[in-house]
């Protein structure tokens, strides 16, 4: 029987749709409490649509398996910061959970301690998934040795449609394996590679990737990587023919400097479909200012610009610098409001006919009935 205390947290954060219990420290145990008490109450297992586990103390996925075989409508399941990946067999067992997940669209296994053999198995299963959309696997030691896992899940599950893969160390051989089945995936349109330790060898894959125009993705994190100024150009080279980007995040990678700023923005000049631009805590100084600025005042595209903590360039640079961007929204929304508005072809039934054509229907109608009057 669960604690006074547990069933207090279960009342507390249980709701028709929802279970939402983080921080609390459940134990497996718990989890297995808490399947035992939903069946007592009479819970609609089937209107259970968000399972949220997150920073608990859960280090076995058999009861969480109990729980999800019964919640068969589940659409978000969220496990992030749980100890299971500490275990090989633990990660193996939640292949069994994966597979009963039919109907899961966004699934958080963040922080969970994968390592690679943990992204072998995850990514696998992940593959077959038809409903998934989001998948989170950040904070999870990935090394290069999981980029062809990856890369596998991405040419695989063309359904996917983001992937989180920030704060691990897949380095530039697991960059390059992820860009390479980018290629062959034109549905996922956001993807997080933030800090994984990506040089210049992995923004050639990059390069390579963006001048290829194959990939659906639209919003890239590549913030707090170990990019330099000989990387800024390979992905300035990719930009620069690229027609299908957004957004590109490039904020603390502190190694790019007043060279990598310059060559990296020289792509501005050519790219007419990027937005939005990151590069906050760059290094970049007063003495990169003229390129720069002489770049970005040749594009009429790009409306936002995100520049913070750039300590070497002066708050005059960066507002002459903004002011560019300000103009170019003011642009943009004139387009917008300029365009012509495209109506919703939708089958027209009698009765929207007869509404438009109701003149031409009074007058016949009108006209026959005179017709009909002056004849009798």
């Amino acid at each position: 029987m669960p604690t006074e205390n547990l069933v207090k947290i279960f009342e507390e954060n249980i709701t028709e749709d929802t279970i939402d219990i983080r921080v609390e420290e459940l134990t497996d145990d718990d989890v297995g409490e808490m399947v035992q008490w939903l069946d007592k109450t009479g819970r609609d297992w089937t209107a259970l649509h968000e399972v949220d586990l997150g920073n608990n103390k859960i280090t076995k996925v058999a009861n969480v398996t109990k729980l999800l075989k019964k919640a068969v409508n589940v659409r978000d399941v969220d496990l992030r910061e749980n100890g299971f990946g500490k275990d090989k067999m633990e990660i193996y067992n939640f292949q069994d959970t994966m597979q009963i997940m039919t109907n899961v669209v966004e699934l958080s296994l963040n922080g969970c301690q994968l390592w690679d053999y943990g992204a072998e198995v995850i990514c696998e299963n992940a593959a077959t998934m038809k409903t998934l959309r989001k998948l989170h696997l950040v904070d999870n030691f990935l090394s290069a040795a999981a980029g062809p896992h990856v890369a596998k899940l991405v040419k695989k599950n063309t359904k996917l449609q983001e992937l989180y893969l920030d704060y691990n160390k897949l380095h530039d051989a697991g960059c390059s394996d992820i860009c390479k089945a980018l290629m062959s995936n034109t549905n996922l349109m956001r993807i997080g590679l933030g800090d994984n330790g990506i040089s210049d060898d992995g923004c050639l894959a990059l390069r390579d990737l963006w001048k290829s125009n194959k990939s659906g993705v639209k919003i890239m994190d590549l913030s707090v990587n170990d990019i330099q100024p000989k990387g800024c150009q390979y992905l300035s080279e990719g930009l620069a023919h690229n027609t299908t980007l957004l957004s590109v995040d490039l904020g603390a990678n502190r190694e790019m400097c007043d060279n990598g700023a310059i060559a990296l923005t020289r792509f501005l000049t050519t790219n007419k479909t990027l937005r939005k631009l990151d590069l906050t805590n760059i290094n970049m100084t007063n003495a990169s200012f003229q390129d720069v600025y002489d770049s970005m005042s040749a594009n009429r595209t790009l409306t936002d610009l995100m520049m913070l903590l750039n300590e070497g360039l002066d708050m005059e640079n960066k507002e002459k610098i903004a002011r560019i961007f300000v103009a170019n929204r003011e642009l943009r929304e004139d387009q917008l409001l300029a365009s012509p508005k495209q109506e919703t072809q939708v089958p027209e039934t009698l009765a929207s006919l007869l509404k438009k054509y109701f003149l031409h229907v009074f007058v016949a109608v009108a006209a026959a009935f005179a017709v009909y009057y002056n004849s009798i």
